[in-house]
């Protein structure tokens, strides 16, 4: 397994920042800042669980970035043993499940009739959704996030910043994109977002790049946040949240860095807001909802990046990335809690605890039930109730 240089001395770092031990599931005895305690809700919201399964072994402290994805009324969700599994998103009955022998580490994504996923020991897999593989490559580094499935393509980043584009229906190579790496960062990196003309990568330098689809090269890059510092650690700036591409404009956040609006044919900054996140941002009809590093949620105007409102009774408890569903946001926490905020006020209005360990990948939300993979590999869907 590659592994970046400090890679297990930031996952600590992070945790730190977090609130909470390295895999996200407890918090520290002698933490300076503990995750904040939770009060009972006000008149709260009904929720429902519909379902639960086990998956099997979860990411745990392996640093994986295992998850869940919906498609064709399918749930995919993979674990540490290398298994992908489909399951019935409304019975979550299992469907069908392969055995790679290889213990996945980023995904799967499900899009365009196709499953993919890295795995840790530097290989991506390509199924189709019936559970039939379509062809695998190999990587030059361990993959700990999502691929990207779009305009005919599959692209996956790697654990030691290069970025690889394949055919998706052949699996045949591209382009290969190499950026560089500092020698701090984060362990993780962002899933690519491919858009119609150009593939936008996130980078654990800071900078966002734009790169033509079909030849790979760089059209434009732009620097997130000021790279000026004493320490590697004031120096770092490491983009490894969800980006969103809305409109003809990339709206993207970093770890130590800030906010920023871009011209996605340009990369010309819109606005700028200072602002510390590794999970990214999620579109809520004209806002933009992000959870920060130190867990408070904020709802960002998208022309402007002013702050429409602040929730900070999350704060330190290891926040995963916000998803919306109906009228609120859900996002997962170091303790295993769903939390339903309402997109309107920034009030929480209902809670759920699925498990006991943490819950690190986003949820994701489909016909409007939520999904959510826990660090210990259960998979639960969520209704939400009227308010």
């Amino acid at each position: 397994m590659i592994m970046r240089p400090a890679s297990i001395a930031l996952i600590v770092a992070l945790a730190a920042v977090a609130g909470c031990k390295g895999d996200g599931s407890k918090a520290p005895k002698d933490n300076i800042d503990p995750p904040t305690e939770l009060v009972d809700l006000v008149a709260p919201r009904n929720v429902s669980r519909l379902w639960s399964a086990n998956v099997g072994k979860g990411a745990r402290l392996a640093g994986a970035n295992i998850g869940a994805s919906v498609s064709d009324g399918k749930v995919f969700a993979a674990n540490l043993e290398g298994q992908l599994r489909a399951l019935n998103a409304r019975s979550g009955g299992t469907l069908w499940q392969v055995e790679t022998g290889i213990r996945m580490g980023g995904g799967p994504t499900a899009a365009d009739g196709l499953v993919a996923i890295g795995t840790l020991e530097g290989q991506l897999f390509v199924f189709d959704t019936d559970g039939g593989k379509r062809w695998e490559a190999t990587v030059s580094s361990e993959i700990v996030s999502a691929p990207a499935i779009g305009q005919g393509m599959v692209v996956v980043m790697t654990n030691d910043g290069r970025s690889y584009a394949y055919d998706a229906a052949s699996g045949e190579r591209r382009w290969v994109v190499d950026s560089a790496v500092p020698a701090l960062s984060l362990r993780g990196n962002a899933q690519p977002i491919i858009g119609d003309q150009l593939t936008f990568l996130g980078q654990a330098n800071g900078r966002v790049r734009a790169v033509n689809n079909e030849s790979g090269e760089t059209v434009w890059e732009a620097q997130l946040g000021d790279t000026s510092g004493r320490t590697e650690l004031e120096r770092m700036i490491d983009i490894d949240g969800q980006m969103m591409l809305i409109k003809g404009d990339l709206f993207a956040v970093g770890f130590g860095s800030k906010a920023q609006a871009l011209a996605a044919d340009s990369g010309r900054i819109l606005w700028t807001r200072d602002l510390s996140s590794y999970t990214g941002l999620t579109l809520t009809g004209s806002a933009l909802l992000v959870t920060t590093s130190s867990g408070e949620v904020l709802n960002l105007d998208t022309r402007s990046g002013s702050a429409l409102w602040k929730q900070d009774a999350l704060q330190y408890r290891f926040l995963s990335t916000p998803a919306k569903q109906d009228d609120t946001v859900v996002v997962g926490d170091f303790d295993g809690y769903l939390h339903w905020i309402s997109i309107e006020s920034g009030e929480i209005v209902a809670r759920a605890r699925p498990g006991k360990k943490g819950i690190r990948s986003a949820p994701v939300v489909a016909d409007g039930i939520v999904y959510a993979l826990d660090l210990d590999g259960s998979l639960s869907a969520y209704a939400l109730g009227g308010g």
